[in-house]
């Protein structure tokens, strides 16, 4: 819908999780598409996209999508993160806040908590456990050469505790949907503090916006516009038409 966008209509921009393709967005993209003009792609490295030809870090996401976005329609943008995709326009938006004019995130990870803070609301030996460098996993050796960077900058960031992401800051004054799954197989063993720390962070991102929505959603798992497509497009829907127009 781009091609009919009106003057001034915010564009529905979809950023997916880490290592996933564009088509995990069809089980809501046509929904979304009849709420406003929306885009969807491929990061480089994933999917049809090619290798990118420099080191896929977060803020070079962030500078891509910027190029991508102002290739095809120029601002406003409503943005949507799914998981990884979620950090991603949060530093979208630090960076480029005057262009964006809503954002709903979806069961993004805690990038805000650090590991002493993680360790606080542990004991024992999941305290001591906590306090570690974290064991990343092996990346599988059949995983494609174009892919292999996305993945090990994506440890990389998950090891140091998202440095750069800890410091980009949301845009005040701007509606925000956020959406925490919380079914009972993450509550499991020391999930269920973790998820706690997450809703104590990011229920602060609706609190500081008005118009705002938080959700906690113990019927979903991790990828929750599979799960439950409706309420990710009436997220999106309440900050579209409580977004600047």
């Amino acid at each position: 819908g781009v091609e009919a966008r009106k003057a001034g209509e915010p564009v529905i921009v979809l950023e997916a999780g880490g290592g996933a393709r564009l088509e995990t967005w069809q089980p809501i993209f046509n929904d979304i598409a009849k709420i406003a003009p929306v885009i969807a792609y491929d990061r480089l490295g994933l999917g049809e996209s090619a290798a990118d030809p420099k080191t896929p870090t977060l803020t070079r996401n962030v500078e891509t999508l910027h190029d991508v976005l102002h290739a095809i329609a120029p601002p406003p943008y409503l943005l949507v993160g799914h998981s990884l995709g979620g950090v991603i326009i949060r530093g979208f938006a630090h960076q480029f806040p005057k262009e964006v004019v809503g954002m709903a995130y979806l069961d993004v990870p805690d990038f805000e908590a650090t590991r002493e803070e993680r360790a606080s609301v542990l004991s024992g030996e999941s305290r001591e456990r906590a306090l570690q460098p974290p064991v990343m996993p092996e990346i599988p050796a059949d995983t494609p050469a174009k892919l292999r960077p996305v993945y090990e900058q994506l440890l990389i960031e998950i090891r140091d505790d998202f440095p750069s992401a800890r410091r980009w800051r949301q845009p005040p004054e701007i509606p925000v949907a956020v959406v925490v799954t919380a079914r009972a197989d993450r509550l499991r063993g020391d999930g269920g503090a973790m998820v706690r720390l997450q809703i104590k962070h990011q229920m602060e991102w609706t609190l500081a916006s008005p118009n705002s929505l938080f959700t906690i959603a113990g019927h979903s798992g991790h990828g929750v516009h599979h799960d439950d497509p409706a309420l990710v497009v009436a997220m999106i829907r309440h900050v579209h038409d409580r977004s600047r127009k």
